[in-house]
């Protein structure tokens, strides 16, 4: 936004290197990162070479595919249960709020960033999710348990009169339930040191009330008191601790690395890879001289198509033309390329056999996951997702108890995802394994309905062969003079 800085103020310094990391990781799969991709190739080749590249290939990113590939939990929609009750109200508020593009994007920043935060708020009547990406937010962990926050700061920007007229501000929404007797929800305005001690309050300016904090604060829960509206998702459970930011590592640097190289690839094959005529004791007219300081050189249009003009030297001897080979072959270097690319994402922790391979021998495998690649990570990281999702469904629920006269459980949901249906190929070959065992009696029926429907529970599949049963009996006749 004009005027506002595009590093947003964060107290505790300490934590810059993890907000650092993150906002890179996020600026990559956002598709912003032509500067990060410059400064790399800066850093791996000279600066005359970067010069003479003139464009940066962001078109390779291979942190963005795995991501946006894996990131798929919400793109088919869940499944909420809470034992006895009618969620139908919960259900419509949250169809309402757009919570599964909410949740989509926050999946996709969760693995790339290794951590998201989904806010929930009540705005104009209804409910409102937003995905809080994690360079935005300073936290601090709950004793009791370290991997979630009992304290946020969150940089927003809002357009408040600070006394020059209306303009776009850094500000910090400032969130504590450490005391549970006197919860707090402060606005502040970060000031040249950027701490807590120094911020300016702006609470009543930038929300139109004197105070959210004590028994003013929106945020409560039954059982539980007041709670953050902010829930932190990880991408994977186990860690202990609030942030793992640096966990696969390797496929970001490797993301950079490898889109340096095809950058220099593209550049060999516009000016290395046809061969090239030079004369001794000539001279070429129409160089031009380009760059600066030790940048500086004198640079020639030249390409297969070109006519290029000589003089001869003054020098002794006569001038004369010779002519080189082609100085790189694009298909030998690109196929070194993507074995390079192909090693960085196995040492990012995905093997060769995890994705599809191309059809063209030559190409080795496509940067596609396989299904059962994608829905074995879905189950590894179930657990973790569920928790996050279980806070997130309480704190509706509590909002629209306390907002719309709603009468809404605010605890015991429970969290069912389809996951990554099937393809054609597999459902048939899965079927046909389990009619199999049917058949020599070491599979059941509800295991060939489950094979068909692997979304069902084996309870769910059971009343579903009863269903099945029972029309069929109801149905017989019908059934009979059909055949």
């Amino acid at each position: 936004m004009q005027g506002v800085p595009d590093t947003p103020p964060l107290p505790e310094p300490a934590d810059e290197a993890r907000r650092r990391q993150s906002r890179l990781r996020r600026r990559i799969v956002s598709g912003v990162w032509r500067d990060d991709l410059e400064r790399k190739c800066r850093q791996f080749f000279p600066g005359a070479t970067v010069e003479r590249f003139g464009t940066i290939d962001t078109s390779r990113n291979l942190l963005r595919v795995v991501t946006r590939q894996l990131a798929v939990r919400y793109t088919r929609p869940w499944r909420i249960d809470a034992e006895g009750a009618d969620l139908d109200q919960l259900d419509a508020a949250l169809r309402d709020a757009g919570a599964m593009g909410v949740l989509t994007r926050n999946n996709r920043l969760t693995a790339a960033l290794r951590e998201g935060l989904v806010r929930v708020d009540w705005i104009d009547g209804g409910l409102s999710l937003r995905a809080v990406p994690a360079d935005l937010v300073a936290a601090w962990p709950d004793s009791d348990d370290p991997t979630q926050p009992i304290r946020v700061v969150e940089a927003r920007v809002r357009t408040l009169d600070l006394g020059k007229g209306p303009a776009p501000v850094w500000t910090w929404d400032l969130l504590d339930v450490s005391d549970p007797s006197d919860p707090i929800w402060r606005v502040l305005v970060p000031g040249e040191k950027a701490t807590l001690a120094t911020a300016r309050d702006v609470t009543a300016l930038a929300l139109g009330v004197e105070s959210a904090s004590g028994d003013a604060y929106p945020w409560r829960v039954e059982g539980r008191g007041p709670v953050l509206p902010y829930v932190l998702y990880h991408a994977e459970g186990g860690t202990g601790r609030l942030w793992d930011t640096w966990e696969n590592r390797e496929l970001v640097d490797g993301t950079l690395q490898t889109a340096a190289l095809w950058t220099f690839w593209a550049a060999c094959v516009r000016d290395c890879s046809y061969s090239k005529i030079f004369g001794v004791n000539v001279e070429a007219e129409g160089a031009i001289k380009r760059g600066s300081g030790t940048s500086i050189r004198r640079e020639l249009h030249v390409d297969p198509s070109a006519i290029t003009f000589f003089r001869d030297k003054d020098a002794p001897g006569s001038g004369r033309f010779m002519q080189f080979g082609a100085a790189v072959d694009p298909e030998r270097l690109q196929l070194a390329i993507q074995s390079y690319e192909q090693a960085t994402l196995m040492h990012s922790g995905l093997g060769a056999d995890d994705f599809q391979r191309s059809g063209a021998a030559q190409s080795g495998y496509a940067i596609s996951l396989r299904r059962e690649v994608v829905r074995a990570r879905q189950r590894e990281a179930d657990a973790t997702y569920s928790r996050s999702d279980v806070r997130l469904l309480a704190i509706c629920a509590a909002l629209l108890n306390a907002n719309a006269g709603a009468n809404l459980p605010e605890a015991g949901y429970v969290v069912h995802y389809q996951g990554v249906p099937l393809s054609p190929d597999e459902r048939a070959a899965r079927l046909e394994a389990v009619i199999s065992k049917a058949e020599l009696g070491m599979a059941s029926p509800v295991d060939v309905v489950l094979a068909e429907h692997p979304d069902l529970t084996r309870a769910e599949a059971a009343a579903m062969l009863e269903t099945i049963r029972e029309e069929r009996r109801l149905f017989s006749d019908f059934l009979g003079a059909a055949t």
